[in-house]
């Protein structure tokens, strides 16, 4: 919990994307892993409230790029974005460490890779419908996560889930 506060704090002063990135990662192990430690609870509260008070403090402190955090606008920005070659080039074809790093995990803790491509999707959905360009900067900021989420699953140090007892 301590370290989920402190990323907080460093991702609403340095990049709000990595508040995206963390809390959809943490929502998906909430939904689809049934995991409801108090631990995973508490860090999805933190991280709601992080955004949350991101939102408010861009609202009320800083002018311009209001499109990035208007809702109506990220929908049409979304529903129009159209791919081009350079954007494949730029934004897709250069992530080639992410995929590698994603294969890694994949190979290993299969759960662990979808979780992390569903919030690298997050982000790239944040990008189009902020109208930002450049979408291999943002997505390259979730090359931390990925390395340390691979060498925890290299060292067989992920948490694994529980099996369910049998009822037979």
């Amino acid at each position: 919990l301590p370290l989920t506060c402190l990323s907080c704090l460093n991702g609403m002063f340095s990049r709000e994307t990595t508040l995206i990135f963390a809390l959809v990662m943490v929502t998906a192990v909430l939904l689809f892993d049934g995991e409801r430690s108090r631990n995973v609870v508490l860090s999805a509260i933190v991280l709601i409230a992080g955004c949350l008070s991101y939102l408010i403090l861009r609202k009320l402190f800083t002018t311009g790029y209001e499109h990035q955090i208007s809702p109506s606008a990220i929908f049409a920005n979304v529903t129009s974005f159209r791919v081009s070659r350079d954007y494949i080039f730029q934004s897709v074809l250069s992530q080639g460490l992410l995929l590698l790093l994603i294969f890694g995990i994949a190979v290993k803790t299969p759960r662990y890779a979808a979780y992390l491509c569903i919030a690298a999707a997050a982000v790239v959905v944040v990008a189009f419908g902020a109208k930002v360009s450049e979408t291999a900067l943002l997505s390259g900021e979730t090359l931390p996560y990925f390395a340390v989420i691979f060498l925890l699953t290299q060292a067989d140090r992920l948490p694994r889930r529980a099996d369910k007892p049998s009822t037979a």
